[in-house]
């Protein structure tokens, strides 16, 4: 069975059933067995009420009672209209229809104006048809601001792009300025004559996968960390893969107690493992020195392994300035790219 709201909007031409010529309209109806019924409007042929009701469609006409109020007494039945629900199945909302009154006899010369009919001005809404149009507005709207979103996303992906490629050169000029004391012993380290950034902690996302992906592409792959204390020190590798022995060179470029440009002699190639993993949130992993991984998308302490302090005391004290450094945390992640 279909739902249906009928609004009772006014009333027009009504009879003065009244001996002293008033009349109190108000409309009455039954719809599954409960009975609704409209206020009465005081003293008027054109009695305005705006009430709405809920009503069920049984697909029987629904007879609409029209009646004049009475203080004393009985109320005066004066006539009636009927509305076939089914007629109102195909549009949402129809307005101000005009339903004419049939009168009793006696009342037919007593409306305001005699050769117009009474009638009952009402607005029928089928809420079927309004549910699923509001649906299917809400899915608009939904699928609109996505698509909204999505060109808003794209539009400051874009700009993001343009905005972190100037960010990249201009943290490069900083870096290669910062860097220019050595410059030339890196030179002779990699064997190469210059570089560029590809990655800052500070600009780039911080993310396993992204960082995986753009390491394992590369050859000559320098990495520089500074930690939080100042210590700036790396690693270089003429290749970098997931699961790839490779002879790498650690180094320090500025320790605790300032400038420090020294070179360790390479591990043995079986321990020289470097590994780079999209899991876990291990951004990368010396195999013997230190692994540095991500939590919550900041940087979390970094720390040395147990065999690197213990076999190269030396070496770990100069790099971050601590004897036992089992953790350290990083300030930022630089990967650069000789040539």
């Amino acid at each position: 069975m279909s739902m249906f709201e009928i609004t009772f909007v006014k009333g027009m031409n009504w009879p003065k059933a009244d001996p002293i010529g008033w009349c109190d309209p108000f409309c009455v109806f039954t719809n599954n067995g409960k009975e609704y019924k409209t206020k009465h409007d005081n003293n008027t042929s054109e009695p305005k009420w705006e009430e709405t009701f809920t009503v069920v469609s049984d697909h029987q006409p629904l007879e609409i009672l029209c009646f004049d109020w009475d203080r004393i007494g009985d109320d005066d039945f004066l006539g009636k209209f009927c509305i076939n629900l089914d007629d109102f199945c195909d549009v949402t909302t129809n307005k101000n229809i005009k339903f004419d009154i049939t009168l009793e006899e006696e009342y037919l010369t007593k409306k305001k104006v005699e050769e117009k009919p009474a009638a009952v001005v009402l607005t029928i809404t089928n809420l079927e048809r309004k549910k699923k149009e509001e649906e299917e507005r809400l899915r608009r709207e939904e699928e609109e601001k996505r698509n909204n979103e999505s060109m808003t996303a794209n539009a400051r992906k874009e700009a993001m792009g343009e905005c972190k490629d100037e960010l990249l050169e201009f943290a490069e000029e900083g870096l290669k300025e910062k860097l220019r004391p050595v410059q030339l012993t890196l030179m002779k380290w990699t064997k190469c004559n210059d570089y560029h950034l590809i990655y800052s902690s500070d600009i780039d996302e911080l993310s396993c996968e992204r960082i995986s992906s753009l390491l394992s592409s590369i050859s000559n792959c320098m990495i520089l960390i500074l930690d939080s204390t100042g210590n700036l020190f790396g690693i270089f590798a003429p290749f970098i893969s997931e699961s790839c022995s490779t002879q790498f060179t650690l180094f320090s470029l500025k320790g605790y107690e300032g400038p420090l440009s020294l070179k360790f002699t390479p591990l043995p190639s079986s321990d020289s493992l470097i590994q780079i993993s999209p899991t876990k949130n291990i951004i990368l992993s010396v195999k013997n020195a230190f692994t540095i991984a991500l939590n919550d998308q900041s940087f979390i302490d970094a720390s040395f392994s147990n065999n690197f302090t213990s076999s190269h005391p030396f070496e770990s004290t100069i790099l971050t300035g601590k004897v036992s450094p089992d953790k350290f945390s990083i300030r930022c992640f630089f990967a650069l790219q000789w040539y």
